[in-house]
C-alpha cells in the first residue's frame, strides 16, 4: 500500500476513534450544528446552553460562548436569573460549526442532579435580540446509547448520546 494512503487510513482510523470518546458514568453528550438566520453580525453569534429539570428549573448551565453580548441571551437569562454569565466557554462563535457538550450530570454546585425527566436547552442570537431556542428532552439515568434528535431550522444533526452508571455509551 502506498506511504500516503496508509497515512491516510490512520489520521482516519484516529478522527473515528476521537468520535467514540469515552464518556463519563451518566454523563450526556449533545452535539449539533447551528443555522445561520441572518442577524445582523451574521455568522457570528453567542450562544447559551443550559439544564433544566422537569419543573423548569435553572439545574447548571453546560456552556456559554460570548461573555459580552451574553446579555442578549434572553431566555437564558431568564432561566438563570443571571444578567452575565458565571462562567465562559470560549468568544463569541465566528461562524456555524458543529458542537458538543456534555453534562456530566450534576447541578451548579457539582453535586450529583436526581436521575429523572431533563432538558438541555440551547439559545443564539446573531443581532442585539433573542434569537432562535430549542430544547432536547433527555431522562438521566435512563436509555443507555446514541440518537439522532429531530432538530429544527435553525438546529441541525442534533444527536444526544448517553452513557449508564457505570459503562459507556457506544451504538
Amino acid at each position: 500500500m502506498p506511504r500516503h494512503w496508509l497515512l491516510a487510513f490512520v489520521a482516519l482510523s484516529f478522527a473515528l476513534l476521537a468520535q467514540e470518546a469515552e464518556l463519563a458514568p451518566g454523563a450526556v453528550e449533545l452535539s449539533f450544528q447551528t443555522q445561520a438566520y441572518k442577524g445582523k453580525y451574521s455568522p457570528r453569534h453567542v450562544l447559551a446552553i443550559w439544564v433544566v429539570d422537569a419543573q423548569d428549573q435553572h439545574v447548571r448551565t453546560l456552556a456559554i460562548y460570548g461573555k459580552k453580548h451574553a446579555k442578549r441571551l434572553g431566555r437564558w437569562r431568564k432561566a438563570t436569573g443571571k444578567k452575565r454569565p458565571d462562567a465562559v466557554t470560549g468568544a463569541t462563535l465566528r461562524k456555524h460549526e458543529p458542537l458538543a457538550v456534555v453534562w456530566d450530570g450534576t447541578d451548579k454546585n457539582g453535586k450529583p442532579a436526581p436521575d429523572g425527566d431533563y432538558k438541555i436547552r440551547l439559545e443564539y442570537t446573531e443581532s442585539h435580540r433573542s434569537g432562535p431556542a430549542f430544547q432536547v428532552e433527555i431522562k438521566k439515568g435512563g436509555t443507555v446509547g446514541t440518537k439522532q434528535v429531530e432538530g429544527s431550522k435553525f438546529f441541525k444533526d442534533v444527536t444526544v448520546r448517553q452513557a449508564g452508571k457505570g459503562q459507556d455509551a457506544k451504538d
